[in-house]
């Protein structure tokens, strides 16, 4: 499960917003925490700050572990063994142009105002993404408090009708905080050494000075006799 700022499981907002769809919300610009529009993914939106999928058929969720390949000395030190990349989320879904969502058991159809629902929440979507600014997204089975959205694909085939199927790819946008940072470098990308962070195989930045003996120009005498035919 992903976390906060502090660490924390998002668990609250979580089993409040995210029900039964996948849903993205905008967050405020000054901070990037809070959702413009907190409301939950039962309730139909055609606003540009939420968007919210009419069903979803399948989530990829993918955690990585960047795991140092050194022989290490001891595990004192945990810091330079395994190193936690960003989370990744795939999300399959379809957008309706006609949706039977409802509200604790009553049919809701949002007013379309003439146009399809469908290509209008695809169209807040990429906007959202062109904003280039953190979202976060919520399933019932996920949370990513910050994410970017890294691609939509819409794999569209006859059969599909009006609705329109969506692959959604989001990286999750990691703060950079004392709570959740690993400030020393992977001994994975130094130089051979003891994989320690302390002098963990990296090269001294001390230059070393070797003297060495400047052979004279053509055509002058060498210092000091050096070089020269022993005198009669």
């Amino acid at each position: 499960m992903a976390t906060n700022f502090f660490g924390i499981p998002n668990s609250p907002v979580w089993g409040l917003l995210g029900w039964q769809t996948a849903s993205f919300y905008a967050l405020d610009p000054a901070t990037s925490t809070v959702p413009i529009e907190p409301l939950a993914d039962i309730i139909p939106t055609v606003t540009p700050f939420r968007v919210a999928m009419s069903a979803i058929d399948n989530e990829n969720y993918v955690q990585n572990y960047r795991v140092t390949r050194n022989a290490l000395q001891d595990f004192t030190d945990v810091t330079p063994n395994v190193h936690k990349n960003l989370t990744e989320l795939t999300i399959t879904g379809v957008f309706s142009s006609a949706p039977n969502m409802s509200l604790l058991g009553v049919p809701i159809t949002p007013p379309t105002f003439g146009f399809r629902l469908d290509l209008l929440q695809m169209a807040n979507l990429e906007r959202m993404a062109d904003k280039r600014r953190p979202v976060m997204v919520i399933t019932p089975r996920v949370c990513l408090a910050r994410a970017f959205i890294a691609s939509v694909t819409r794999p569209w085939t006859p059969a599909d009708g009006e609705n329109l199927p969506v692959v959604v790819q989001v990286i999750e946008a990691r703060i950079a905080s004392p709570f959740y940072t690993d400030a020393l470098p992977d001994t994975d990308s130094l130089a051979p050494g003891n994989s320690q962070t302390t002098g963990g195989g990296e090269q001294s930045v001390t230059p070393v000075e070797t003297p060495s003996a400047t052979s004279p120009s053509v055509g002058q005498v060498p210092p000091d006799g050096v070089g020269m035919a022993p005198s009669a």
